[in-house]
């Protein structure tokens, strides 16, 4: 008897069999949940799920960047330290679960809308290694209700723009005490901007050679190993990587995000807006 099972019907709390599958960050059980007919659009409709109102693919990032070594990572920290993290061997099949959802949900923009404006730098870079060229595409522009369409453009531009506006704001309001408090959050907005422009402009002129390295399975060498090779992939596309730290994969401070390169960065903005 052939015996076919819809598996666009929730299964548990509104949550779909794709959710599950996302939860355990199996690349095998998307693929064939995929390939019988599954939709990566699906949201979970239950209110009172953990799920409620996400993606497959929400759920995928969300488990990923959960790993004891990425939770603990902040902006405040290296950008390369981050995608070191990334590359590790043990992050393989999460990875891999991510690019098949990414790469088949719809909503993608939506999805790195999410995430860029809650200012979460780890999903973002996530996002950047499994669809990289989703960032390149336009992004559809909002007004606070969340409908009312405001215009396009780029996401390295939109996160130019909110970064000009913070800039601005800084100086508005620098010195003055009772402002102290917005003065913090400011700061820590801008901080997790510039992490967001700097990866960018890796991905963008090592995203390549990136996707070259993950694809040449790396299961048998040793986190330091990954380390040092990355940031060597890093160097050859023009980034001053710091590797005194190398050895020492935990902390892995090679910094090519110091004051230098983002001056370099962040100085034409204020006059550009």
């Amino acid at each position: 008897m052939d015996l076919k099972v819809d598996l666009n019907i929730p299964i548990h709390q509104g949550a779909f069999p794709l959710h599950e599958a996302a939860y355990s960050l199996s690349p095998g059980l998307i693929e064939l949940f995929l390939s019988h007919g599954a939709q990566p659009d699906s949201r979970c409709d239950h209110v009172d799920s953990e799920y409620y109102g996400l993606l497959p693919l929400h759920i995928a990032l969300k488990r990923l960047s959960s790993d004891k070594n990425l939770i603990q990572w902040t902006p405040s920290q290296s950008i390369v330290e981050l995608i070191i993290m990334l590359c590790l061997p043990k992050m393989e099949e999460a990875l891999e679960t991510t690019r098949l959802l990414a790469l088949n949900t719809k909503e993608i923009e939506e999805v790195i809308r999410f995430y860029a404006k809650r200012g979460k730098v780890t999903d973002l870079a996530v996002l950047l290694m499994v669809a990289r060229k989703k960032f390149m595409d336009p992004i559809t522009l909002l007004d606070k209700d969340g409908f009312t369409l405001k215009g396009c453009m780029t996401f390295r531009r939109c996160i130019r723009s909110e970064l000009a506006a913070l800039i601005n704001i800084e100086y508005g309001i620098m010195g003055l005490n009772e402002e102290e408090e917005l003065f913090e959050v400011c700061r820590e907005r801008k901080m997790v901007m510039m992490s967001t422009l700097l990866m960018l402009e890796i991905f963008e002129r090592a995203g390549d050679a990136i996707d070259e390295y993950l694809q040449s399975k790396q299961s048998n060498k040793s986190e330091e190993q990954v380390a040092q090779e990355v940031a060597s992939l890093l160097a050859e596309a023009g980034f001053d990587t710091d590797s005194r730290d190398i050895g020492d994969r935990r902390v892995c401070r090679m910094w090519i995000w110091t004051t230098g390169y983002l001056y370099a960065t962040l100085h034409p903005f204020r006059h550009a807006f």
